[in-house]
């Protein structure tokens, strides 16, 4: 999905794309950009800065940087609403939200930088790779990777899939044990001693049933083997 907001620069000159006419809007496509909604509704006729989705929201939780400060909205709404918890009436020029920790930054045009818990709403499943431990470092002798996940969700789950790619070859494991709501395990996958020395590619990913979310499912990195002592 792909979200645009029709606005302007910090300075409030109009920056807006042709094709989007000269109203303030706010447009939604689900295609990729072929075609697309208009999803303005309620707000008012104003410059629109900057628009986030939080990441991971089962409910598509959206949030508008204006001239006169921040709006919100998501699935279960029918209209936007104004996100201000003592913000003042300032332009809005950027948002940057945080997941972890339940915040959402504005970057303001003259009244410096303002945080604001928001809601983080959980999905009843949703597992993340959170790192891959042995990202850029020397392998000895093969690949012994060692990865980091997260239970985002609301349930447990005992076994997690994972598939890794090195150099584009395939290798499958199952971790067997529980994982509990918010907790992080770190796993190690069985090693490979038959990887030749030389630079290599490591793709990852995880995979648990009826996941909400794929995108937090992959990482990659680079790694060197060494020659057998």
């Amino acid at each position: 999905v792909i979200y645009i907001s029709s606005g302007g620069n910090s300075e409030g000159v109009f920056t807006n794309v042709a094709q989007f006419g000269q109203n303030w809007k706010v447009y939604k496509s689900e295609d990729g950009g072929a075609e697309w909604t208009d999803i303005t509704l309620n707000l008012p006729s104003e410059p629109q800065f900057v628009i986030k989705h939080q990441d991971q929201s089962p409910v598509n939780d959206l949030y508008l940087g204006t001239t006169v400060g921040v709006y919100h909205i998501n699935d279960n709404m029918t209209e936007w609403e104004v996100f201000d918890l003592n913000l003042p009436n300032v332009p809005v020029v950027d948002l940057s939200i945080n997941t972890e920790e339940a915040t959402i930054t504005a970057g303001t045009y003259g009244r410096g930088v303002w945080q604001s818990p928001i809601e983080v709403v959980k999905a009843d499943t949703d597992i993340s790779l959170t790192a891959i431990n042995s990202n850029n470092t020397v392998q000895c002798e093969g690949l012994n990777p060692v990865i980091t996940v997260k239970n985002n969700g609301l349930n447990s789950f005992n076994a997690v899939d994972i598939n890794y790619y090195v150099d584009d070859i395939l290798y499958t494991y199952t971790y067997n044990g529980s994982i509990n709501p918010g907790q992080t395990k770190e796993i190690e996958l069985p090693g490979n001693n038959e990887i030749a020395f030389g630079e290599h590619k490591l793709k990852i990913e995880t995979v648990v049933a009826n996941d909400a979310f794929d995108t937090n499912n992959f990482l990659s990195a680079a790694f060197t083997t060494n020659m057998p002592g």
